[in-house]
């Protein structure tokens, strides 16, 4: 293997369908390894570490009638890292799915009511394998093993009211 390696890039698309609505897409992604070199008496390896991350958005917006303002999102996140040497490694990994979606009204000049929701879920893994002799790295001696993973799931929702007193007052209850 060639170390280190380290990129990213980004991609951005914003169509207007109309004066009234728009979706945008977003994605990132990136990716970072490196190996340093070990040698001991019992054996000789690299140490390598990599990490890679990435996100995927996708936004709607629509304004319905005279002030129905609506914007929802859909979005994904992942990040993973693994490391290891000779009978050592561990793997690491998270993820998460997240849906968003707020509605605006304007009752009156002066007053505005807010809603929305969100959900999202989670995962959060680790595995690996560890020396039994935390003195000994070489690949042939005894390893123990680990294995943890941790799910969660969430949903909530809101509804406020937003009262302008005049240009620099605004109560949000």
């Amino acid at each position: 293997d060639d170390y280190p390696v380290s990129w990213d890039g980004n991609f951005n698309m914003t169509y207007r369908y109309s004066s009234r609505g728009q979706l945008k897409l977003f994605h990132f992604a990136n990716q970072d390894d490196i190996g340093i070199r070990y040698e001991s008496p019992l054996f000789e390896d690299v140490f390598k570490s990599g990490t890679k991350s990435s996100l995927q958005n996708v936004q709607w917006r629509h304004l319905f009638g005279e002030g129905l303002l609506v914007k929802s999102s859909l979005s994904r996140n992942s990040f993973s890292n693994n490391l290891g040497i000779g009978n050592l490694q561990m793997d690491l990994s998270d993820s998460m799915v997240k849906w968003r979606t707020d509605v605006s009204y304007p009752l009156s000049k002066s007053v505005v009511v807010n809603s929305g929701f969100e959900a999202s879920t989670t995962d959060n893994r680790s595995e690996g394998a560890y020396p039994a002799d935390p003195n000994d790295l070489s690949p042939e001696s005894e390893t123990l093993s680990y294995d943890s993973e941790y799910d969660s799931d969430y949903a909530g929702g809101y509804l406020e009211g937003e009262i302008s007193l005049g240009r620099k007052l605004v109560i949000i209850s």
